[in-house]
């Protein structure tokens, strides 16, 4: 899981305002999201002062730290990082799945774009649209899917797609719509050479992907870190 995060924090730098460093990246989308802005470590240790700039460099953003080599933890907890230790994953493999009962398409242009911001806006997913606005017409709208009323996004990386977000305005809600936006990514997935997907899911996302055969496992430890402040 960590990985394919990881992976997704490094295409979105390639866009956004990043700063490297050996043995990691750091990237601040403008997004009020820790899984849109971050750090990533890939080494066993780092100096205290590079932790210290790339901390200090994210203060004013919620962010996240996703170690992928977790003996870095200890430099990062006396960092005043806090280790996530409770949070699961959810996982499948791509089988045969069935037709979306609602229309369900990729967003190709800045009016689509403007509608899937309504969306996830209705949704309460964040008040100020405009930074989201900026970062996927800079990616070409790469990964957002839209249905009436209803908003998704995915970020693929054969074999594996990651299943970021699903957002259905309130009233919309119940009527099959985010089920639709699931089966929709997952065909396109598969149509791109995906055989696995993952996701961290919301309690409404648990019952959502269970019922459509994945499976709940904890995050491994060590590898996910919440930013101080």
């Amino acid at each position: 899981m960590e990985e394919v995060q990881a992976a997704y924090l490094r295409h979105l730098a390639s866009v956004s305002e990043s700063r490297k460093i050996d043995g990691a990246f750091a990237v601040r989308t403008g997004i009020a999201s820790n899984s849109e802005n971050g750090v990533v470590s890939f080494v066993p240790h780092l100096d205290p002062g590079a932790i210290g700039e790339l901390l200090e460099w994210l203060d004013d953003v919620p962010a996240s730290w996703i170690a992928l080599d977790p003996a870095i933890g200890s430099s990062l907890r006396a960092a005043g990082c806090r280790p996530e230790t409770e949070s699961w994953f959810m996982e499948a493999r791509i089988e045969q799945l069935a037709q979306p009962a609602h229309d369900v398409a990729p967003v190709t242009s800045a009016d689509e774009l403007d509608e899937w911001l309504a969306i996830v806006r209705d949704a309460d997913w964040f008040e100020d649209v405009e930074p989201a606005r900026r970062l996927y017409t800079a990616l070409g709208y790469e990964g957002l899917y839209l249905a009436q009323d209803g908003a998704a996004s995915a970020f693929f990386l054969p074999p594996v797609v990651l299943l970021n977000s699903v957002a259905v305005r309130p009233h919309a809600q119940r009527r099959g719509i985010g089920r639709a936006l699931a089966l929709a990514r997952l065909r396109d997935a598969r149509a791109r050479g995906c055989t696995r997907a993952i996701l961290s899911p919301s309690p409404d996302g648990q019952k959502l992907y269970g019922s459509l055969g994945f499976r709940t496992r904890p995050q491994p430890p060590g590898r996910w870190f919440y930013l101080p402040g």
